[in-house]
Parts: C-alpha cells; structure tokens; sequence
C-alpha cells in the first residue's frame, strides 16, 4: 500500500541528488512518443509506477556553470568573500569530520558524478515495521567509476560485522550485487581499556548505520557501462533492468501520464523535476486508512484524478536560465478543485504605481465570485451539515458587520491579487529580538498583499467596526490606512482606496504603494530596463506575472540567515556556527552586480494547466 516514507531520511537522500539537478537545460529535448522508442534515456527507464523524478542530464556541465559564472564571480568579491570563507570554513569542517569517521571524503564522491544522475520514488509501501520507500538512484561516473567503486567499498566497511550478507547474481544479462540486513545479533559493547568509560560517540555512531540498514533493507546494485545503478526496490530494480536490455519492454518513458507531460512541458529537459500525482494519490489512501473502495469517491468528488502530474524543466543561456513548469488539469473547471481554478486571462503588464525598489512582485488575475459559487457547491456536495454550517457562518458575519459575505464583500473583489515584498527590515529584526509575535509573511520581510475592489462600501463598514474596537486611522486624500491600537504588538495595517484594499505587514510597504497609486502616472517597476528584459520572450498574455530582483532577494537571505544565527545565540542556544553573526552582511548593489531580475508569466488553459515560464537574468 503506498505511503509516505520517514521525511528525514528520505529527504537526505533526496537532497544528496537534488543538490546537483538544480541547474536546468532544455535545450535539444525531444519528448517521447507513446510507443516505445529505439533510445531511451536511463531515467526513462525507471519503473512504469515510478511516483517521482529528480534528474540532470550533466552534473559536471551544471556545476561548471555555477563555478565559472556568475555565481563563482560572485563569492570571489573582495565585499562577499568574508562571508563566504566563513560559511566554506565550517562546511569544510563537516568534511573533515565525515573523512575522519568513514574514510571517505563526499565531496570528492559528489564530484565523481560526471553525466547523468537521477533519484527516483519508484514506490511506496506500509509493511509491518512502518512507511518504506522504493528509491532508485543512477549515478554516471564516466571514468571515475573505479574510483567511485572505492568509495562505496570504504563505506561498506562500516557496517556491523554479521549485519550484511553479500550476493552476487546476474539478471538480464547484468551483474547484480545486493546487500541483504541480517538479523541483529546481541549489541556489543565498545572495546576500551579496563577503567574506562564507553564510548558515547562510538556507540551513537554504530547505532544510526544499523537503523540505516534496517530502514533500507535490502540494496541491490549493478553497473550500466560507467553508470551506478542503487535501489532498495527489488522489483523496480529488475524491470530498469529488464526496460534496459529490451527497448520493447514498456517503461515510465512509453506511460501516457509522462508523455503527454513532457509534451506540455516542451520536452524532458536535461535536468528535470516529475511528480506523478496519479500515483500519489494512493498516498491520500493509505495515509487515511482508507480502502480503495472508500478513497475512490473522494478521489473523484475533489476531482484528484484531473491532476495527473507536476514538472519543471529548463535550460541554461550564457546570461540566465529559462525555466517552465506545468501543473497538468485535464478538466474544465466545472467539477471537483478544478472548479476554484477561476483566472481572468488577459495581456499582462507590471503596473506603474509598483515601487521600483521591491524585492519581488507578483499578480494574478482571479475571479473571486465564480471561484466562491464553486466553493459553495463543493460543500454542498459534501453533506447537508456542512453545507448549513456555512450559511450559518454568513448570517453571524451578516449579523455582526452588517454586510454579507458573498454579496457585499466577496462580490465588490474583482482582481487582480497583488503582493510585494521590500525584504527584511529593522522593524522585523526588533520585533525577533523582543520575542514579539509576527505573522508569517514578515519572516521574509515587509509584504503587502492587494486586490482590487469595485465598491469601497463594504470595507469601510468593516473599517468602522475596526476603529470602534480602537483602531487608529490615517488620511491620505481618498486613501484610508488603518493601523492596530496603539500597544499592541502587531506589524499588521490595512489601506483602502477608490480602487484597491491591501493589507501589509510592516508600514513602510503600505503607504508608498498608496501614495504612488494616487499620483504616479509612470515609472515604477515596469520602467526598470531589467525588469522588461526579464519579461522578453515570455508570452504576453496569460493570467498572471511575476517579478524578483535578485540582488534584493540575495541581501534579504543572507540578512535572514545572520539574524537568525544571532538570535540563536542571543537566547542562549548551543551553536558551533555564531561567528556567522559577525558578517558584515553585502547590500543589495553588491549583489546586483551579478544577478539581474527574473520574469514569469503564468498561464491557465483548462483541459493542459497552469504553465509558469520564467527568464532569470544574470550578468
């Protein structure tokens, strides 16, 4: 029965994979037809049930890019190296501590990595013991395969003496070994001098490898010419195999759900992110408790089985990469959560009253009366309690505002949705340091979220119930903000105008928005040159656009991270990396000397899906 596997330690080996794919290529991809085809790649060959694909055609080639482009440019700058050694020293010091307890050195086992690598959910299962999970990883290590044979042996060496049994065998023509658990015999105690104490570390130590291997199981290995294949999938190792030597056996490559993916998508892309979400939602199975026959309803009522699947993919430029992903909606928004998917396509522009000096910025267009009619139809179906539940709700909201929810305010929004963020403030860091609560979006600093209104009426009612419970209020012409009583610790104010209610955390983002509303008729965002090369090439019509100025974005993380190391220690928490406070964190110019902006648009066609396209510019 599927499942979802221990997040920690599946995440670990996820990330060891991911880590490397994150560049994208797109460029010379060729979908696949739906017969089986003469070549296939490796990851195509993965299982028919494989649930989820991280994959990069090159890994040397993509690290290349980030060590001799502008990344690498960036960290040798005299104002970004300090922190950048800082950070290097104590990454260099998990190295040496991992060589010294395996004897093998990860990093250099990470550079072993020369073409193709892909990781792979091939399954997941409920046994008896818990949520296992089928992974399969492929690892080409063009002439570094002897030396990558080396590492793994060191690393076996490690394992309890009696816990492994090692068995060699052929199947489809290749030779197989599998390391099979053993059960566990009495623990020994560590061996030490008379007088003295057990060693804790070395005990830790010996524990975690054996709840390793029973965790994993049994771990079936075969090379591929110079290309490592790793599973703990019995059965999905035998089919890759199998798919391997006969191009005739059907194979996740020849499935409908990836190519009609791959052909939304515009090709497989040398690296690529797929999630099967047709096969996931045996996840929602068995995660519930529930049998086939009780998740098919739920399945069809939420309308699951009209998302078959989600994917990214890209390519690099000399000056960027191109990105796309798809989430993938067969329907026609009339059933099911497809029915909330409500956009408004239009031709797509940033506004001119958007400050120019936003971190990022993104819109989107949405037709908030149609999606809460397909709202309240889903609760409907849901049950007559729920449903009464919900009328119950708009009469007390009626009762207390005197407005209605749906007719009044629910119908005076007409989008777009907009939200921007200025980056990490002052502000945010004495509201850390008391220990204030702050809502979640001013963790990424001061954010404003806005949507336009076609009748200011029913806001202002809302407004009134605001400053009869204490609220404070300020003018700004036909504009009105909102602020909490005076002594409440809240970051949290509201604006309205003839045109949009916003509500932003952090005042600085609000009133320059409002003030740049009622005057400017130019400028602003869309004017920045790099702003409209980000936007080149993208489609010019869709339901939504999204802007990032990367130096701001960059400045803002490492703001973040600083603080947070300092709050660490400032509270008295145990940590080897407080030196990383002592930073002298860059400003944004600095960063922008390397990262330019990015630009996306995003799309929704019922019966394809949302499709995001995105140009990120550096320099």
């Amino acid at each position: 029965m599927p499942f979802a596997a221990r997040p920690g330690r599946t995440i670990a080996l996820v990330a060891l994979l991911a880590l490397p794919a994150l560049p994208i290529h797109a460029q010379d991809a060729t979908a696949p037809t739906a017969a089986p085809t003469a070549v296939r790649t490796l990851t195509e060959r993965f299982p028919e049930s494989t649930l989820v694909v991280f994959r990069s055609r090159n890994v040397s080639r993509d690290v290349a890019w980030f060590t001799d482009g502008p990344f690498g440019r960036m960290v040798a700058d005299p104002e970004i190296k300090p922190m950048w050694d800082t950070a290097m020293g104590y990454v260099e010091k998990f190295r040496a501590s991992a060589k010294e307890g395996t004897g093998v050195d990860f990093l250099e086992m990470l550079r072993r990595v020369k073409g193709e690598a892909s990781l792979a959910l091939t399954r997941l299962s409920i046994t008896m013991s818990g949520p296992r999970p089928g992974l399969m990883m492929l690892i080409d290590c063009g002439d570094q395969r002897e030396a990558m044979q080396g590492d793994i042996e060191t690393l076996l060496k490690l394992v309890p003496e009696g816990r492994l049994r090692t068995v060699e065998r052929e199947i489809e023509g290749y030779k197989t070994v599998s390391y099979q658990p053993l059960r566990k015999k009495a623990e020994p105690k560590d061996e030490k001098a008379d007088g003295e104490e057990e060693n804790p570390r070395r005990t830790r130590r010996r524990r975690n490898r054996e709840a390793w291997i029973d965790f994993v199981g049994v771990i079936q290995t075969a090379w591929i010419d110079s290309t490592l294949v790793i599973s703990n999938d019995r059965s999905g190792f035998q089919k890759f195999l199998k798919a391997t030597k006969d191009q005739q056996v059907k194979a996740l490559g020849d499935t409908a759900n990836w190519v009609q993916t791959m052909e939304k998508l515009g090709g497989t892309g040398d690296s690529l992110l797929y999630g099967n979400i047709t096969g996931l939602t045996g996840v929602i199975e068995a995660a519930a408790g529930m049998m086939p026959d009780d998740v098919g309803p739920v399945v069809s009522a939420l309308g699951l089985d009209e998302f078959p699947s989600i994917a990214f993919s890209g390519r690099y430029m000399p000056n960027g990469i191109r990105t796309k992903a798809i989430l993938r909606y067969t329907g026609d928004t009339t059933t099911g959560l497809g029915a909330l998917l409500q956009f408004n396509r239009h031709k797509l522009q940033v506004p001119n009253w958007i400050p120019d000096d936003v971190m990022d910025f993104w819109m989107v267009d949405y037709d908030f009366d149609k999606a809460f009619g397909s709202l309240l139809s889903l609760v409907e179906a849901a049950g007559e309690e729920p449903y009464e539940d919900m009328q119950d709700t708009f009469q007390e909201f009626e009762d207390t505002f005197g407005i209605r929810l749906r007719d009044d305010l629910i119908g005076s929004l007409v989008g777009p949705i907009i939200m921007m963020r200025y980056g990490a403030t002052s502000a945010l860091s004495d509201a850390l340091s008391e220990q204030r609560m702050v809502f979640p979006p001013g963790g990424a600093g001061s954010t404003l979220i806005g949507v336009r209104i076609r009748n200011r009426n029913p806001w202002e009612r809302l407004l009134e119930y605001a400053e009869g419970m204490g609220a404070e209020v300020s003018e700004y012409g036909p504009a009105r903000i909102i602020s909490p009583p005076t002594g409440m610790d809240m970051a949290l104010d509201l604006a309205i105008t003839n045109d949009f209610m916003m509500a932003s955390i952090g005042t600085t983002s609000i009133i320059r928005p409002v003030l740049s509303g009622l005057g400017r008729t130019g400028g602003g965002l869309g004017a920045i040159g790099g702003v409209r090369k980000a936007l080149e090439g993208l489609p010019k019509e869709g339901v939504g656009v999204y802007v990032v100025n990367y130096g701001k974005w960059w400045s803002n993380t490492a703001n973040l991270v600083k603080l947070l190391v300092d709050m660490r220690g400032a509270f008295g928490a145990k940590t080897d990396v407080t030196d990383l406070a002592k930073w002298d964190v860059p400003s944004s110019e600095v960063f922008e000397k390397y990262f330019g902006y990015a630009g996306s648009v995003m799309d929704f066609k019922p019966g394809v899906g949302i499709i995001m396209e995105s140009n990120i510019l550096l320099k």
